[in-house]
């Protein structure tokens, strides 16, 4: 079960990735993933599902994804346009132009 749930899960991140003709509907269901700090929240909460699996491929797949996420948050942490006083805030939706 765990697995399917990822799996539905990837489909709607890679739909958003994807940017489809659709790209209102998915902003209006999906758009935290829009956020550094919500892709960063929804990229752990992914890495739990693969977790629960309790398989090699489980475990391996939560490692990549945890890595992913780690380094996503290790950019808003430590890139100057997410300091203070910097262009960016970690909630700022990077689609949009100022």
């Amino acid at each position: 079960m765990p697995v399917c749930c990822a799996c539905v899960i990837s489909r709607g991140f890679i739909g958003f990735v994807a940017r489809p003709s659709r790209q209102v509907r998915i902003r209006t269901n999906f758009g935290f993933l829009y956020s550094f700090v919500g892709r960063t929240a929804f990229l752990l909460f992914v890495a739990s599902i693969c977790l629960c699996a309790q398989t090699a491929s489980g475990y391996f797949m939560f490692a990549v994804t945890f890595i992913n996420a780690s380094v996503n948050c290790l950019v808003l942490a430590t890139h100057p346009a997410f300091k203070k006083g910097g262009q960016l805030s970690p909630f700022d939706d990077p689609t949009k132009v100022r």
